[in-house]
């Protein structure tokens, strides 16, 4: 009896093995492996409760694909962990840095791409590109970021009059046709 539940366990304990190896081989078809960061590498983070991407130092890789960042005291990252796939590996031209006006940090918007009222907030935003970062930092803003008679906003509703956003400037002298 102690034998015959032994080569049952055995043999389960190895359909188990083939099993996970079927499944790392299907799993890893379209993965790309994980670029080798050292401690210190400069990496890109997507932060979504900041503006584009920024440049953190990595401090500790603490297995293949997951890394730590420690807390910085201009950026106040606290042991933020990244995905490979999310990042570029090196940050060769760091971003331009935001301009301070009145003690804040603000970013330059380099035009308007679309606006939409959204559904959850049911505010306007815009979907803007920003100025020397790349597609991949575009972000939906609020319209509250923007003064009604920002040229950039009258610009966008002047060649897209039937977005949302429009009335905002209809009021403006020679805004609009």
């Amino acid at each position: 009896m102690l034998l015959h539940l032994r080569s049952v366990q055995e043999t389960a304990r190895k359909q188990i093995l083939q099993a996970q190896e079927t499944q790392a081989r299907f799993a890893n078809l379209k993965r790309k492996p994980s670029p080798p960061f050292k401690i210190g590498d400069q990496v890109l983070l997507n932060r979504k409760i900041s503006k584009p991407l920024d440049p953190h130092p990595s401090s500790t890789p603490t297995n293949w694909d997951r890394s730590e960042f420690n807390e910085s005291s201009a950026q106040r990252l606290s042991s933020l962990n990244y995905r490979p796939n999310s990042l570029a590996s090196r940050c060769s031209n760091p971003p331009p840095p935001p301009e301070i006006i009145n003690g804040e940090e603000e970013y330059q918007v380099e035009q308007i791409l679309d606006s939409r009222n959204n559904r959850r907030s049911r505010r306007l935003e815009y979907f803007v590109d920003w100025t020397g970062y790349g597609p991949q930092d575009r972000q939906w803003v609020s319209a509250a970021d923007f003064d009604d008679d920002d040229s950039l906003v009258i610009k966008f509703h002047t060649r897209h009059p039937h977005k949302p956003g429009f009335e905002r400037i209809q009021g403006l002298n020679g805004a609009c046709p």
